[in-house]
């Protein structure tokens, strides 16, 4: 039955990637992995960590920075073929997962939407040993959710299978996200692990770290880390 549940979020999973640019519903997904909209959702959301339609919009920006890399498309031309028909639509979902606009993108600029960190109380510590594959350094951030999108909680770039340290961290629930942080935006293997507790009585918080291969079902990393102004941390309130 686990197998069975996997091939069918997988199959809808793979309508995504082949249907990117069109209007694709919950319900046109369900119907792919042959469940109800409401077994589907629930069932997706268990599966990657994330909703169905944070999903879809995940691989879409996916698709987006492929194309500003790779292509002299305008904007607007790639905006429409990821499915936006709203050019000013697809600059704010970009510019809010990925951390800058299209345009900054397409010019390697650094984001324009991770400031500087505020100064703030010293909250908790999360420190351990990274396991990777390589010996590439490793980006490590804590998020809401299981998805590397939008301003990390705290973040560092680490020595492959070293030692790792976040600092400062405020109280919330946290899913601690690691890719390779290479010279390139395409990914392998990956590390996603959580929820991760903490409030203002935590202090440390020992977690070991193992990168293991890229799944189907592990959703693209929104966040631009190549786009990082420099090396720091940031603490969430």
């Amino acid at each position: 039955m686990k197998l069975a549940t996997q091939d069918a979020i997988e199959r809808a999973i793979s309508v995504i990637h082949s249907n990117i640019g069109e209007d694709l519903s919950v319900d046109d997904l369900a119907r792919a992995a042959l469940f109800s909209k409401f077994y589907f959702t629930r069932v997706f959301q268990r599966v990657t960590g994330i909703s169905p339609g944070r999903f879809l919009s995940a691989v879409r920006i996916e698709e987006a920075k492929r194309l500003l890399s790779t292509t002299a498309r305008s904007v607007a031309d790639i905006g429409t073929s990821v499915g936006y028909n709203s050019v000013s639509t697809f600059s704010a979902r970009f510019n809010r997962g990925v951390g800058c606009t299209p345009v900054a993108y397409r010019r390697g600029a650094p984001h324009s939407a991770l400031p500087s960190p505020a100064p703030v109380a010293p909250g908790s510590t999360l420190s351990g040993l990274i396991r990777a594959p390589s010996t590439t350094p490793v980006f490590l951030g804590l998020f809401p959710d299981p998805i590397a999108e939008g301003l990390p909680a705290s973040w560092t770039i680490a020595t492959a299978s070293g030692p790792y340290q976040l600092t400062d961290i405020g109280p919330g629930t946290w899913h601690l996200v690691a890719y390779p942080f290479g010279d390139h935006e395409s990914h392998e293997s990956v590390a996603r692990t959580g929820p991760i507790v903490t409030s203002r009585t935590t202090s440390e918080i020992k977690l070991d770290v193992a990168l293991r291969p890229l799944v189907a079902t592990d959703p693209p990393a929104v966040l631009s880390f190549h786009r990082l102004a420099q090396p720091h941390r940031r603490s969430a309130a």
